[in-house]
């Protein structure tokens, strides 16, 4: 079932806080918001579940998952700043995954732990 609001050219994004899910279940959360019209993807880090290496692992997986739908669609990060460090930073290879990455200005974002963009920059 596609999203309603994709017939009406609005665009559609999924979210999920998808760390600690096993590989199958990624497959199928992703596969279907893509066949069902999201043209965006964002993977959250919300717990910190993961170390920074597992967090790209991650997200290469979920790149994967996109290129085999064949279709366009943007891969998002959101990852969570816990005790002063930001597991969005986890290595340089990690930037090559995401096509954009979520922060906060001064503090204000969705959460009070989302990383703030001084350090993502």
């Amino acid at each position: 079932m596609r999203d309603p609001r994709v017939g009406e050219g609005l665009p559609s994004w999924f979210v999920t806080k998808t760390t600690r899910a096993d590989p199958e279940t990624i497959r199928a959360l992703y596969t279907t918001a893509i066949r069902c019209g999201a043209r965006a993807v964002c993977v959250c880090d919300n717990g910190r579940h993961a170390p920074p290496d597992g967090a790209r692992e991650v997200l290469k997986f979920v790149r994967g998952i996109i290129d085999d739908t064949g279709e366009r669609v943007r891969l998002d990060c959101t990852a969570i700043r816990i005790a002063g460090w930001a597991s969005s930073i986890p290595s340089p290879q990690f930037w090559a995954e995401p096509n954009q990455v979520h922060g906060s200005a001064l503090g204000v974002g969705e959460r009070v732990g989302n990383t703030p963009m001084d350090q993502l920059l």
